[in-house]
């Protein structure tokens, strides 16, 4: 029996598009491996009329916080970058019980005990290994 996960992404540039690319390249593999599909919901990005590859049906927002607002939304992934407004968005997500995965370093030099507390507090996980292993 799968699992579907769906995603929440806040960043679509080099990174964040990347992800989208080798999750639909991949998705056998990644459903073989860990028994779960993973159904890109929704994506947050700054400029919403720039010609996009998504897959069909992906909601494109403007605003990232309505991704940690989507009751539908299961795991949130911020690739945006820089430490505002990124680490807002991250601890609406964790307050809202989404799992959230980052990549961004700064943020989790600056930020990462608060975030890591929080996330405790919520029962969820913040996964930032991405951050790190660069």
């Amino acid at each position: 029996m799968n699992t579907t996960l769906n995603i929440g992404l806040a960043g679509l540039g080099t990174v964040g598009g990347g992800l989208v690319r080798l999750l639909s390249e991949n998705a056998e593999e990644i459903r073989a491996r860990s028994g779960c599909d993973f159904n890109l919901k929704a994506v947050a990005v700054r400029n919403p009329n720039r010609k996009r590859d998504l897959p069909e049906g992906v909601r494109l927002t403007t605003d990232p916080m309505t991704l940690a607002d989507d009751p539908d939304i299961d795991v949130v992934i911020e690739l945006m970058g820089g430490i505002e407004p990124a680490h807002t968005y991250i601890k609406e997500a964790l307050q809202a019980n989404k799992n959230v995965v980052t990549a961004n370093k700064d943020l989790i030099a600056v930020h990462g005990g608060e975030l890591l507390d929080l996330a405790e507090e919520h029962h969820c996980d913040l996964q930032f290994e991405a951050s790190v292993a660069g």
